[in-house]
């Protein structure tokens, strides 16, 4: 990944929790090594999640903030389209009110409130594909004032993640090459002080094969020795 892509999802990564004994700064520089190695934003994610131990109860705030496809989400947290979709539904319910529509026998023909709510959450995500679908879920939308309603709710919502996403400083080339150099003199570091070890490791080795090699025959036993 270059510095123009990790700086156009900077704030999201850094917003996103760390670790309780990691500094700003620490988690900066975490993010711009690993970001120098990832070939795209997915990978980048993977790693990302994996070093600070989190979960797909994050997937709704990913999806906003990194404008993520259910399809993305999926691949990421190694799940199917349909355990995301889930996913994504039970945590945008966990987060708004418990749905009571007043009136159902005023709901348009079609879809009850019931199935509406079941699907808002993958339609709002633009992810439904059929299209007898699609219009009933418009045509009940625009008839039922409990459902656009909710459906209001699950945009304020929306607009409330999308405000928490806080705002950093942008990396610099100087920032990020000095960063980079930094890295790469720490892991040259590490491997010079690998190869000293080994060096040690296989001259003892040797030293002590040497020694049973060249181990004299062990002294007869002065009994053992006969006249000729």
């Amino acid at each position: 990944m270059d510095l123009a892509t990790l700086n156009l999802y900077l704030d999201g990564f850094l917003s996103l929790p760390r670790k309780v004994d990691d500094s700003l700064d620490l988690q900066r520089k975490t993010l711009i090594e690993e970001a120098a190695f990832s070939e795209n934003l997915l990978d980048l994610l993977e790693e990302w999640l994996w070093l600070y131990e989190m979960g797909a109860d994050r997937a709704l705030r990913l999806k906003l903030w990194f404008r993520l496809s259910d399809r993305q989400l999926a691949e990421l947290f190694h799940l199917g389209s349909l355990d995301i979709s889930q996913v994504l539904r039970n945590e945008r319910s966990a987060l708004l009110p418990h749905y009571h529509p007043s009136d159902q026998s005023g709901a348009p023909v079609g879809f009850s409130c019931f199935m509406v709510d079941q699907h808002l959450s993958t339609w709002i995500d633009s992810e439904i594909s059929d299209l007898r679908t699609l219009a009933v879920m418009d045509e009940h939308l625009g008839k039922c004032p409990d459902c656009h309603s909710r459906l209001q709710a699950h945009r304020k919502l929306h607009a409330e993640i999308l405000q928490q996403k806080l705002s950093f400083r942008a990396v610099d080339e100087d920032e990020w090459l000095s960063t980079l150099n930094a890295y790469r003199s720490r892991v040259r570091r590490r491997w010079s002080r690998l190869f000293v070890y080994m060096i040690v490791f296989a001259s003892v080795l040797g030293s002590f094969g040497w020694f049973l090699w060249s181990k004299p025959e062990k002294m007869p036993n002065i009994y053992e020795i006969r006249e000729p």
